[in-house]
């Protein structure tokens, strides 16, 4: 995936982004009718568009307590020392 920000802050206002995708499709799928007919095994997919960033400053807070508390949590359950 690339993104181009069109405002020239990644972090806040409006960008591009392109992303592009593979699969090959296994056993029952890949003899499905409709790959078979006018299909392959291989599948690319790709999308284009547009997307907008809010400013992230409102949920700063919240970032800074969610390690905390996931680390926490892990800790109580014996996940980390």
């Amino acid at each position: 995936m690339a993104v181009h920000s069109i405002s020239g802050n990644l972090l806040d206002g409006l960008g591009v982004f392109a992303a592009r995708g593979y699969q090959r499709l296994l056993a029952v799928d890949r003899h499905s009718p409709i790959a078979a007919d006018v299909g392959s095994a291989d599948q690319w997919s790709g999308a284009i568009g547009m997307e907008y960033t809010f400013d992230e400053a409102p949920l700063a807070g919240i970032s800074r307590v969610l390690p905390d508390a996931l680390r926490d949590a892990l800790s109580r359950a014996g996940g980390m020392p």
